[in-house]
């Protein structure tokens, strides 16, 4: 006897016999790692963002940056690696997501892309893997976001903590997998593996950070970094 579907229209005997011997099984996805590389395009960011800070205090005489770039880098590092290993799945991140830590805006976009991605259609599972050298302590890092925060007072944005949500940006984990790729034969191979990588961390940071403002001094940005802190 024909079976009807939540319409009401006729579902014929054939597909119903068939569809029950339909068995659904789970996609086995392979699990790729991502190398993450802190390229030079960030780099440079993040001398600006130093720079800016700087002559913020120079306009309203408050004194010398309290910090170093020196400094400001290693608790970039320490974020990014926290944030990997937590979209890892590892336990020994330095910072949990639930730490009262500050996080620059800028940093925040980035951090919010480095996660797991998964492509169905290749069977392929994104992971991200970063292996920072010249980390700061949990402690270390929780004492220089205090000197980070009074900087909210100047104009500048800052999110807390990294995003809860193990996901990632599939833009920035695809870019990040082939420049890794082609940062391999850069040693070996043609002028333009070196040139190719160059551009390709250009990209990754016009692309997070092309159509945003810079330090995180707008106010269209309020909205969206709660999204991303409160996940």
């Amino acid at each position: 006897m024909s079976q009807r579907d939540t319409s009401g229209s006729v579902i014929p005997d054939q597909i119903v016999s068939h569809a029950k011997n339909i068995v659904v099984r789970p996609v086995d996805f392979q699990r790729v790692d991502v190398a993450i590389n802190l390229n030079e395009g960030l780099l440079v960011f993040i001398q600006q963002y130093y720079d800016a800070i700087s002559l913020r205090l120079n306009q309203t005489s408050a004194g010398p940056v309290p910090f170093g770039m020196e400094d400001l880098t290693r608790y970039i590092r320490t974020l990014v690696q926290s944030r990997v290993q937590y979209a890892r799945g590892e336990r020994n991140a330095v910072l949990h997501y639930s730490d009262r830590v500050v996080v620059p805006a800028f940093i925040s976009f980035v951090l919010s892309g480095l996660g797991r991605v998964s492509l169905p259609d290749l069977g392929i599972e994104l992971y991200p893997a970063y292996f920072g050298d010249d980390l700061m302590t949990k402690e270390e890092a929780i004492i220089f976001s205090t000197r980070l925060m009074p900087f909210s007072s100047l104009g500048f944005e800052f999110a807390e903590g990294y995003a809860r949500d193990k996901t990632g940006a599939l833009d920035l984990m695809v870019l990040q997998m082939v420049e890794s790729q082609i940062l391999s034969h850069t040693d070996k191979g043609h002028p333009a593996y070196a040139v190719a990588a160059y551009f390709l961390g250009l990209l990754q940071v016009t692309n997070l950070l092309g159509p945003r403002v810079l330090y995180g001094t707008s106010d269209q940005m309020r909205l969206i970094l709660r999204m991303v802190a409160s996940e």
